[in-house]
């Protein structure tokens, strides 16, 4: 003999998680008072390797796209409220162009992805991983 439980939808409750209050952009912005204009460059900047924080602003003014895949990936997880599904853009970014890259991967002009995948986790409060 089998029992069910059945709950009014009103009783249940979705799990703990920032992720449904909004984007990670809407929620870094909130959280860490980034004016959304800015959003893009900020993580940019918190997720850059220390050599490339160093010679960020010089590579900006003379090489514009030299970011180039480090912007689209956080213009593309921005607007994302599923922390797996940032994870596996992140895995993704790592894979296709940091091992494919001596440029990203040996001499770290790059961002990191596993400090990003930490502001993600901190922003959408996520013990995930």
């Amino acid at each position: 003999m089998a029992f069910t439980i059945e709950m009014p939808l009103s009783e249940m409750h979705p799990p703990e998680s920032h992720s449904s209050n909004g984007s990670f952009k809407d929620l870094y912005c909130r959280e860490l008072g980034c004016p959304p204009e800015k959003f893009e460059r900020e993580v940019m900047r918190r997720c850059l390797f220390r050599r490339a924080r160093f010679l960020f602003p010089w590579i900006e003014l003379f090489s514009g796209d030299f970011f180039f895949h480090e912007r689209k990936l956080i213009e593309r997880i921005a607007n994302e409220r599923n922390f797996n599904d940032i994870r596996h853009d992140i895995d993704f970014y790592q894979h296709k162009f940091v091992s494919m890259s001596a440029r990203r991967g040996a001499f770290r002009i790059r961002i990191s992805g596993q400090r990003l995948l930490r502001i993600v986790r901190s922003v959408m409060r996520t013990d995930d991983g």
